[in-house]
């Protein structure tokens, strides 16, 4: 366990240092996309999961999605190359690992979008991550959360699971707020 927190925090303090002098939005998503790799550590997708590319989805990604691109477009999860789509519509999206619901204005638009995304992947074997505090009493499975400079996030557990995806116990201890 000591081990896990150290190499996040290591990594962390990689990009903050890549970061000087950038904004401190762009800082903040680059935290967040070291976040969303090091979720693939912990969570297991089912065998029919681990062929073709590891897709991580956007669904409404603006600013998020060239830094998304940046640190994960030469990254590997097992043996798959990480693919980065974008989705213009809850409508439109297709199979993926993981779907990002992304730079909304408000909460209500996060809500609505986070709703038709839940909708559209149903039970899939998609990790459902948001950018909005509490959202995971909505569905999501995981959401980012903000205190003073700190990026964390919270989980749904039951969220996780509905989506036939297997948990370790690590990210739940990584997690300053666990719902069942």
């Amino acid at each position: 366990m000591i081990k896990i927190k150290l190499l996040l925090i290591a990594w962390l303090q990689i990009i903050v240092f890549q970061s000087n002098g950038q904004d401190k939005q762009s800082s903040d998503y680059k935290y967040k996309a070291v976040f969303i790799y090091n979720f693939t550590k912990y969570i297991n997708w089912p065998a029919n999961y681990k062929t073709g590319n590891f897709v991580v989805g956007v669904l409404g990604g603006g600013q998020f999605l060239p830094v998304l691109n940046e640190m994960l477009g030469t990254k590997m999860v097992g043996s798959q190359k990480i693919e980065v789509k974008v989705f213009a519509a809850a409508k439109d999206v297709g199979r993926c690992h993981i779907l990002i619901v992304s730079d909304q204005k408000t909460n209500d638009q996060a809500i609505q979008l986070l709703r038709g995304a839940i909708e559209k992947i149903g039970t899939n074997s998609t990790l459902l991550i948001t950018e909005d505090e509490g959202l995971i009493r909505s569905g999501a499975a995981i959401s980012f959360l903000k205190k003073g400079d700190k990026i964390t996030f919270e989980m749904n557990k039951s969220a996780v699971v509905k989506n036939k995806l297997q948990l370790s116990v690590g990210l739940e201890r990584l997690a300053a707020n666990v719902i069942e």
